[in-house]
């Protein structure tokens, strides 16, 4: 399971004012490619 901990991290989490204004896009870019990274370092020193 992957988490950044939104409930901490952003106070609208599950709150009527969670909508798209509130959320940190370029955070959750940075988290995604980070995992992509991560995956393709991963699976290509497994030979995946």
């Amino acid at each position: 399971m992957i988490t950044d901990t939104a409930f901490l991290r952003n106070p609208n989490y599950h709150q009527s004012t969670d909508t798209l204004e509130t959320l940190d896009l370029e955070f959750i870019r940075d988290v995604t490619q980070g995992i992509g990274g991560f995956l393709e370092t991963y699976l290509g020193a497994h030979g995946k």
